[in-house]
């Protein structure tokens, strides 16, 4: 079960996602490690449901919505909190890449060796993982 879809990349539009690791790529010397935490389509969609309710500490809950649009490849997560009457709502928009795309837009920022791993651990990345952290090197 999928608790987040977020990470440290995909917030801007691809030519904004473009810009960021080049400006990333910019900073670090040549040989430098970057290691990106975050989704890629193999990990968030086989594991994505829809619509979860959670309730927190007896009086909070919490409905999650998800929602993948596969012709802008953006995922929208929406949150109602519910604390009595009051209701809080908040929404976040993502930018999710196929495993592939992820690694083309690192290595036209300049990064190579690029190495998937299951989050929190040093397997490789496979699909259905629960999360991807790429580790690339700045040419």
């Amino acid at each position: 079960m999928v608790r987040t879809a977020c990470g440290s990349f995909g917030y801007f539009d691809d030519a904004g996602n473009r810009d960021f690791l080049a400006a990333l790529a910019e900073a670090l010397k040549p040989g430098a490690k970057l290691m990106l935490d975050t989704h890629v389509l193999e990990s968030l969609l086989p594991q994505t449901i829809r619509r979860e309710w959670t309730e927190l500490d007896g009086d909070l809950l919490v409905l999650e919505e998800r929602e993948y649009d596969h012709t802008t490849g953006i995922m929208t997560r929406r949150w109602q909190v519910r604390h009595g009457a009051q209701i809080e709502r908040s929404t976040l928009s993502i930018l999710i890449y196929s495993y592939r795309e992820l690694v083309e837009r690192l290595e036209d920022a300049g990064f190579t060796d690029c190495k998937g791993y299951t989050w929190m651990s040093i397997v490789p990345f496979m699909t259905g993982a629960n999360r991807l952290v790429m580790v690339a090197t700045r040419a």
